[in-house]
């Protein structure tokens, strides 16, 4: 999987934007953990990568504060505005660790991370950022599904008054809504995975943000929501909804929060006027 972007000369699988968007929605639908999007995107220049050789991890310049998985991982990427330096991760161990929303997102507080080889100039920068953009909005619409998924699920089986309670109207409004909300931001990831694979189609930057505010939104709204739709259960350990929910507040922060993603979006829809 970690090969996908890889070219089949390379050992990879030669795949595009597209089919990594609709692998990493899987991977978030099922809460897989770990730097899956950094793995990915970094594997065409970080060849041990795509062979399972080493594990990296990664961040972007002005969110390198929190380094994600860095105690399990062998060398973070940190990707700048005009390079890509990487490290070995082991030159983080004794940062402190901090207190992830999600539970199976370790993280360590390294404030200032440290100087790296650099493995890639301003092109590669550029790449890391846009994809990595694109397929955290994959994952975080996987999210959403997911929440939706556990959400239907329960309501279909919890019985309340003799029927159950998806038949009710409040209820069924709730689930319409998760559904709305996941089809109208997987249509926006899809169709920036696209504008990555061909600019033809589209501006990118703004496609890429697009679809990295209507995922989160729909993420985290859903998983609220899935939450409330199981009622007392929804947060606690042994169900899933707080997972979704935790995952998704995690994922909102990583390259570029919902609220940043919607400031360029106006900057550039006045540029346009």
């Amino acid at each position: 999987m970690f090969g996908l972007l890889v070219p089949v000369q390379g050992g990879g699988l030669g795949a595009g934007p597209v089919e990594a968007a609709v692998v990493l929605e899987q991977l978030g639908a099922h809460l897989v953990p770990g730097p899956v999007v950094w793995s990915v995107i970094t594997a065409p220049i970080l060849p041990e990568v795509a062979r399972g050789d080493v594990r990296v991890t990664g961040a972007l310049a002005e969110e390198a504060g929190v380094i994600e998985h860095a105690a399990r991982s062998d060398t973070v990427v940190i990707a700048y505005g005009d390079r890509v330096e990487a490290f070995p991760a082991s030159r983080l161990r004794d940062a402190p660790a901090g207190s992830p929303f999600d539970p199976l997102t370790p993280a360590i507080a390294c404030g200032r991370p440290p100087t790296g080889d650099v493995v890639g100039g301003p092109d590669e920068a550029r790449r890391l950022r846009h994809l990595g953009t694109v397929l955290t909005a994959a994952m975080l619409v996987g999210l959403a599904q997911g929440a939706l998924d556990v959400a239907a699920a329960y309501a279909l089986e919890r019985r309340q008054f003799g029927v159950p309670i998806g038949s009710f109207q409040a209820v069924k409004h709730m689930l319409a809504d998760m559904y709305v909300r996941t089809e109208l931001a997987r249509s926006a990831c899809y169709a920036a995975a696209a504008v990555a694979d061909d600019d033809r189609g589209g501006d990118a930057a703004r496609s890429a943000s697009t679809a990295k505010l209507l995922a989160g939104e729909a993420a985290i709204t859903n998983g609220r929501t899935a939450v409330q739709v199981l009622g007392g259960m929804g947060f606690t350990w042994a169900m899933l909804p707080h997972y979704y929910l935790k995952r998704a507040w995690v994922l909102e922060q990583s390259f570029g929060s919902g609220g940043a993603h919607a400031l360029a979006l106006g900057d550039g829809l006045e540029s346009w006027t």
